[in-house]
């Protein structure tokens, strides 16, 4: 016998929280303009890069980041090491993320310095 007194309904309420990053794979440091520092672009969604790293092709930390804010072009990387231009390439980057819901993810790719 089914009573509607005695039945139980669950629900499950999932919130999804949309996850937009941009990082681009290219940039221009010596532009003056836009793409002139590596960074990393998102919403309001993303709270912080607990860490953005890039690294040479052998594996020299050339620019090391923490707690920065999103969307900042003019504190990411300059493409610059030790005052010194670094030339056209392909170099390396690893980046923490955090995101205003507390998730964290751990990012990496590669980047293409032009002159």
């Amino acid at each position: 016998h089914f009573h509607p007194t005695s039945a139980y309904l669950t629900f499950i309420i999932l919130q999804i929280f949309p996850r937009n990053v941009y990082i681009p794979n290219v940039f221009y440091p010596s532009s003056g303009g836009e793409n002139a520092f590596f960074t990393i672009f998102s919403d309001a969604s993303l709270e912080a890069i607990s860490r953005l790293s890039i690294y040479d092709r052998w594996g020299e930390l050339l620019f090391d980041a923490r707690e920065m804010a999103p969307n900042q072009e003019s504190m990411g990387w300059d493409g610059t090491f030790r005052g010194k231009s670094m030339e056209t390439g392909v170099y390396v980057w690893f980046a923490t993320v955090r995101f205003v819901d507390g998730v964290v993810w751990t990012l990496k790719g590669d980047l293409t310095l032009f002159r």
